[in-house]
């Protein structure tokens, strides 16, 4: 069992401490660290080497974000709107759920984004990806068939072609075949964009 360190960050005192009871419930989480999001963030990575940090952004989006693709540290968002989830995800963060979620919607975004998976409450998807493409017009040519779906799966959680291609028991070659097709019927320009399309298009969620 993986037992996250998880570094908690939001501006509300109350919203800190009822995270904090929360999650200490599980046994999976070990809080070592809270702060209202005033200090340096890196500083605080230093301090409490975490695991994955969680940052509540605030019913009124208070919390100012750091360019947190730069942290090394993979970083949940509890948003309260798109707005804030559209902050989240311009910043870097990994996952993006409601403020309002359960203990193990928050946990099971946790444990995907430590595991490196792109995940997202669907009324929360950032509205800028595929070039500001609102979700609903984002469709598919042809239907993804169920091979192109494993490999999907598997590709969301940044596995390479050759994790995939013994994960599925099926050549390199044959991934590749998987991954172009997948590209090319998401109209994505990288793996990170298909996992986030398909995220939108319910392929793919917490």
């Amino acid at each position: 069992m993986t037992v996250l360190r998880i570094l908690l960050i939001a501006p509300d005192p109350l919203a800190r401490a009822a995270l904090a009871a929360m999650l200490a419930e599980d046994e999976r989480c070990h809080i070592i660290g809270r702060n209202d999001g005033t200090t340096d963030w890196s500083d605080l990575i230093e301090l409490h080497e975490p695991d994955i940090i969680l940052c509540d952004i605030g019913w009124q989006n208070s919390l100012t974000l750091p360019e947190v693709r730069e942290l090394d540290v993979p970083v949940v968002g509890l948003v309260a709107d798109s707005e804030a989830g559209n902050t989240v995800w311009r910043q870097g963060g990994m996952a993006i759920v409601g403020r309002d979620s359960s203990a193990e919607m928050i946990l099971a975004a946790l444990q995907a984004a430590y595991h490196g998976l792109l995940t997202f409450q669907p009324e929360y998807l950032p509205s800028m990806i595929g070039g500001g493409v609102d979700s609903a017009e984002i469709t598919l040519p042809e239907p993804l068939t169920a091979r192109e779906i494993d490999v999907l799966n598997l590709l969301a959680q940044g596995m390479t072609n050759r994790a995939i291609a013994h994960a599925l028991q099926i050549s390199d070659h044959t991934v590749k075949f998987h991954v172009n097709a997948l590209l090319t019927k998401l109209n994505a320009q990288s793996r990170t964009e298909a996992a986030v399309k398909a995220t939108r298009l319910g392929l793919l969620s917490i």
